[in-house]
């Protein structure tokens, strides 16, 4: 690729949302006629996210040895060598997964001053302390080396003005999906696969199997649920380090027969459409990609009220929101949804009508208006 436009360096590491979201801006930039590179670590987890995504004219994607992932200390040299190389594009725009970059790398931003860096923060939890040296030291480097420091939710906005960031240096750029081909699943063909047939409820869990997702109380829905509805079947889905602890909990499952148990599926817009309730039980977001792609299928949904979900999701209307970890309150409002088909027709419509504001479309367009003003 000539000179491109714009320059993605993602310090992420595997296939959770910040993953898969630069990798969704990275296409709607290219899509939209900006040449895009995308730099990203070279991990197993990060190819197998390549191959998920379909070739784009104007999307060149560079996987290097130069950012390290869980491997301590990012290694001065790469870092200060990766910054140097695209230190003068148009757009020269950081990703992490962290409450914030990581130090050597903001270190480099002060020492090579690009002159158009952008940083979008992925983390939805403050995990450093307010007012802590860390804190001070990288709402400095915003104030001096940043254009914009980018949030996927309001509630990540303001965690990083609590942080010091500039209040005018702080912006919000909901999460994006894209919506066609998570409203195109084919539900059929799931139900076939499971020996389902078209009527029979199904209520679908699926998410990476860590403490934030809670799947522990997903298992405890599903059990009580099962206990009162015997028509009813549930799709457990998700690998990670709480799998055995799913798994173990599982178990006491009341008819294993209609427990469906995948440690992985890549053909989610299927399973999205082939749902009945899609159950999401979690207790920290920063605008779920997730939460995105289900409102995009159309799905009756349960979830928390955990922070940002409130952004895209309003109790009674296009889904039912309960507090986080209350495990009464999400089967009741299960059942509730299995015993009514208008109203899950009603949270379906509704869910379309949402997902018309958190696209890629719209995610892309929200950034190229970002750069454009700051950049003039």
């Amino acid at each position: 690729m000539n000179r491109p436009d714009i320059v993605y360096i993602g310090y992420i590491g595997g296939l959770g949302g910040e993953g898969q979201q630069v990798f969704t801006l990275a296409t709607g930039t290219a899509l939209a006629g900006k040449k895009t590179l995308l730099v990203l670590p070279n991990l197993p987890k990060i190819r197998e996210l390549t191959t998920r995504f379909p070739t784009t004219t104007n999307l060149e994607v560079i996987l290097t040895e130069k950012i390290k992932f869980n491997t301590g200390a990012q290694n001065p040299a790469d870092v200060f060598n990766l910054l140097w190389q695209h230190r003068n594009a148009p757009v020269l725009h950081l990703h992490t997964g962290d409450i914030c970059l990581p130090r050597m790398t903001s270190l480099a931003l002060a020492i090579l001053r690009p002159p158009h860096a952008f940083v979008t923060i992925h983390c939805p939890n403050p995990e450093m302390p307010f007012g802590s040296a860390r804190a001070n030291f990288w709402a400095n480097i915003v104030r001096k080396y940043v254009r914009r420091v980018i949030s996927p939710s309001e509630e990540g906005r303001k965690i990083q003005i609590a942080y010091g960031v500039p209040e005018q240096k702080a912006v919000a750029i909901h999460n994006g999906v894209d919506a066609a081909k998570y409203a195109g699943g084919n539900g059929a063909t799931i139900r076939a696969t499971l020996g389902l047939k078209l009527e029979t409820p199904l209520v679908v869990y699926a998410a990476r199997l860590y403490p934030q997702k809670r799947p522990l109380d997903a298992a405890q829905v599903f059990a009580r649920v099962a206990a009162v509805r015997p028509d009813v079947h549930f799709a457990f889905i998700g690998s990670g380090p709480m799998e055995e602890e799913a798994d173990a909990a599982l178990r006491h499952f009341p008819d294993p027969a209609r427990l469906h148990r995948f440690v992985q599926q890549d053909n989610i817009p299927d399973w999205l459409a082939a749902s009945t309730i899609w159950l999401f039980p979690t207790e920290a977001e920063n605008l779920s990609i997730a939460v995105a792609e289900a409102t995009a299928a159309g799905c009756s949904i349960v979830s928390t009220t955990c922070p940002s979900n409130e952004e895209i999701l309003t109790s009674g209307e296009n889904a039912f929101l309960v507090p986080v970890g209350d495990v009464d309150a999400m089967t009741e409002a299960t059942l509730r949804l299995l015993d009514d088909t208008s109203l899950r027709e009603r949270f379906s419509a509704n869910a379309r009508k949402t997902s018309a504001r958190f696209t890629r479309e719209t995610m892309a367009a929200s950034h190229l208006a970002v750069y454009s003003s700051t950049n003039a």
